[in-house]
């Protein structure tokens, strides 16, 4: 599939847009409620979030993951979740389709075929009174004593209603008030920063019939609302995808005087509260990361799902574009490419994150995450003085043994949940950086914390250049920490404790102080935090 490039329209415009500073708007004066939509089931596990305020104003009512091979949707509507309103009410329920999404399959596994696919589970027909499966049942009723004003369904597809001229569709149907909400979200996409194919149009043309929104519209005239983002097989247009929808539905909000300029479509979290002791982890997920499901970024937060306190969420170029990795305590890039990787993040994007480092920020990195420390490139970060020891970068693939330093013993060793464990051991490693010292170039020097004992080659030119160089650095950067691995830490053989333990070393110093490892499950299968009760 061919990766959407967001190119940024214009340096001093984006300038003057994406390096401000913000944080994240607070909520004062409303209120907060979570409940399920089906009580008392484990299996129909879905939560609800509504905000209300004592001012009059619209009820508007978003909801995604009808389908559980659509996870644009699902990402976005966990951000917009935290977003706080200045009148009327959201409500958010942000994976409706609750084993679906656990599945990453488009319909309910365990359904008969007459039921198992909710996208068409509502009355088509007039004689239809109710949906035919327990959790449609469920949302048709919460919707029915609900009576929102406006439905919002965040959704995506293969079909990009363009023939590869559009990232985002907007499907409206209603009054002509609804086509102006349809036209201010298209807008807002416009001003994004992101030109060429991933754009947006609006479409008004009838709700898929058997769905949630049709059913709605066909009983009560509801305005509904589908933004429809264009899915990219890679997944690594993943969060751009879900952004788009989130500045759709921010220009909606906007239009409906619900938000003020306080709240940024880029808000992902919310603010941190006194009590909130959880590690905030932006992963990198835009083109350039790598897509394999044995240790891609999604395939990572998956497999971090016993990390109680840590708190992962995808991110891109645009991101870091806009400042929005701000909300985070650490960055992490993993695999993939790093040329494509810093290209993604842009001038901006590099320099924001070097910020963020620089600020008191923490960055992890692995294989193509430690190359874009180095002084490789114009599109690199430029922080690590460190050069390849050959000038074929590639060293081949294969395991290898690695061990720790001293100060790798202290930030990568034995902890009090693991005291036995090992400081030697077994990594994979696929063509990552086999580095030295590079005084000249760079800005600060790196410290290693672990060596290759063994190596692999695929040049004979480089037989015997690879052991006894470092396999995991250390360096500090202003007042940031970074930890890069040249090796595969996170995945099998690991070490991954050495790769979990990275990031709470380089997290902020509030955090170290009173850090702490739990085995305790944070959310079933690493789904965003929204679609956990």
């Amino acid at each position: 599939m061919t990766l959407l490039v967001c190119v940024v329209t214009s340096l001093a415009v984006a300038a003057r847009a994406c390096a401000e500073d913000w944080t994240p708007a607070v909520g004062n004066g409303q209120h907060v409620d979570k409940s399920s939509l089906v009580s008392n089931s484990d299996f129909w596990n879905t939560p609800i979030y509504k905000r209300h305020t004592e001012n009059d104003g619209p009820t508007v009512l978003i909801i995604a993951g009808v389908r559980g091979d659509q996870p644009e949707g699902v990402l976005a509507a966990d951000a917009i979740r935290h977003w706080p309103i200045q009148r009327g009410q959201l409500i958010v329920v942000p994976c409706v389709n609750w084993p679906a999404i656990m599945a990453g399959t488009a319909t309910t596994p365990g359904e008969p075929q007459t039921t198992y696919d909710l996208g068409t589970a509502y009355p088509s027909q007039p004689k239809q009174h109710e949906a035919r499966t327990p959790l449609g049942r469920s949302l048709w009723a919460f919707a029915q004593n609900l009576r929102p004003d406006l439905i919002i369904d965040l959704q995506s597809s293969v079909d990009d209603f363009g023939n590869g001229k559009y990232g985002t569709a907007i499907l409206y149907q209603g009054d002509p008030s609804t086509a102006a909400l349809a036209e201010a979200g298209r807008k807002k996409v416009d001003q994004s920063g992101c030109i060429g194919r991933p754009q947006a149009v609006t479409l008004n043309r009838p709700m898929p019939d058997g769905s949630f929104v049709a059913a709605m519209n066909h009983k009560h005239q509801t305005p509904v609302i589908i933004v429809k983002a264009y899915q990219s097989q890679s997944g690594t247009t993943r969060s751009r995808n879900a952004r788009q929808q989130r500045h759709v539905v921010h220009g909606v909000l906007e239009h409906l005087k619900m938000l003020n300029e306080t709240v940024h479509p880029d808000q992902l979290l919310p603010p941190r509260q006194a009590n909130d002791n959880s590690l905030r982890i932006g992963v990198f997920t835009g083109p350039g990361a790598v897509s394999s499901t044995g240790h891609g970024p999604y395939w990572l937060m998956r497999s971090w799902q016993d990390l109680e306190d840590h708190r992962f969420v995808p991110i891109a170029g645009e991101e870091a574009r806009s400042n929005a990795i701000r909300q985070f305590d650490v960055l992490y890039f993993g695999g993939g490419t790093s040329t494509e990787q810093g290209k993604s993040l842009g001038e901006i994007g590099r320099e924001n994150v070097k910020r963020f480092i620089h600020d008191g920020g923490g960055y992890v990195g692995a294989c193509a995450g430690f190359f874009l420390l180095m002084p490789l490139r114009s599109t690199s970060l430029q922080i690590i003085q460190a050069e390849n020891v050959h000038e074929r970068s590639s060293f081949g693939k294969a395991e290898v043994n690695v061990e720790l330093t001293p100060l790798g013993k202290v930030l990568l060793g034995p902890s009090a949940s693991s005291p036995n464990q090992a400081v030697t051991s077994d990594s994979a490693y696929s063509n990552g950086p086999v580095v030295k010292p590079s005084p000249d170039r760079g800005e600060v020097a790196y410290q290693p914390l672990a060596f290759y004992r063994t190596e692999t080659t695929r040049y004979n030119s480089q037989a015997g250049l690879m052991i006894n160089t470092p396999s995991s650095i250390y360096a500090e950067y202003g007042r940031g920490r970074i930890i890069a691995h040249s090796c595969h830490p996170e995945r099998p053989p690991g070490p991954q404790q050495w790769f979990r333990r990275s990031f709470t070393s380089v997290a902020p110093p509030a955090y170290r102080q009173g850090s702490r490892e739990s085995t305790k499950p944070q959310r079933p299968y690493g789904l965003p935090t929204g679609c956990e009760l």
